[in-house]
């Protein structure tokens, strides 16, 4: 078993659902044949840009509108 931790800056928001789409980006990327530490890297890379690119938003209790990102999910 590979034990791994990955830093990462807090951003002082909260979105409902981020859960599930770090989820869904891991299982992408595993499908795809990354390795775990890989993939979870680019998962939280990619879900702080949308936090990032959301967090002004005017309903964040709407949560982030994945189909605005989803060019984003070529790595």
């Amino acid at each position: 078993d590979e034990h791994f931790l990955l830093p990462y800056e807090e951003i002082p928001v909260q979105f409902p659902g981020t859960g599930d789409i770090f989820s869904s980006l891991i299982v992408g990327r595993l499908k795809d044949g990354d390795n775990l530490r890989h993939a979870t890297r680019l998962a939280m890379d990619t879900l702080r840009n949308w936090i990032d690119i959301n967090k002004d938003n005017d309903d964040i209790n709407r949560g982030i509108p994945v189909e605005k990102h989803l060019a984003d999910l070529s790595f």
